[in-house]
């Protein structure tokens, strides 16, 4: 409806970062990806004090029929990143160790999930296929930490591409020269 498209005119941000780009991350030996990843998870931290799920789809279209699978940010190694980068006593040095590590985690991570090596596709799967032949499903599907894990409060996904320049719905991103001083 028409208002509804004011009411989503009137929330949507648009942020074209400057100060650096893809070359000094990866100079730096970091995944641009990783490294807009974590920096959305410390801004959230840094505005409400806690970790929260955060969704990043990875396609997996390297596989027959191949759609998507999940990625995860807030992990343990993200956490300590973050904990570590908002804690004024730690140093510069503690604080890029600690993002170094993340990125590298992070990374591993989307590789796994680009490899067919993702589990919460499967999960998923598994639970609809229970749900819709009415077989009992493990507790771990109502468990609280699933739950949390399915509760996103980030959803974000990487544009790729230059000229599409982006639509910002949730959190979409573009790490490149092209937008970027470097």
């Amino acid at each position: 409806t028409a208002l509804s498209d004011q009411i989503v005119a009137s929330e949507t941000y648009v942020l074209e970062f400057t100060g650096y780009g893809k070359t000094l991350i990866v100079k730096n030996k970091m995944s641009p990806d990783s490294f807009v990843q974590l920096s959305m998870q410390l801004a959230h931290f840094r505005l409400y004090g806690k970790i929260v799920s955060q969704y990043e789809p990875v396609l997996t279209k390297g596989f027959y029929h191949g759609r998507t699978e999940a990625m995860r940010t807030a992990t343990e190694k993200a956490a300590t990143f973050c904990k570590t980068w908002m804690n004024p006593s730690a140093t510069d040095e503690k604080k890029l160790e600690s993002l170094r590590e993340a990125t590298v985690y992070h990374s591993s991570g989307i590789k796994d999930a680009l490899t067919g090596k993702g589990i919460e596709r499967h999960l998923f799967a598994l639970k609809c296929i229970a749900d819709k032949n009415k077989i009992a499903t493990p507790d771990f599907f109502s468990s609280k930490a699933y739950g949390k894990l399915n509760h996103t409060i980030l959803s974000t996904s990487n544009c790729g591409n230059p000229s599409l320049r982006c639509k910002y719905a949730e959190v979409n991103y573009l790490a490149s020269v092209q937008l970027f001083k470097t």
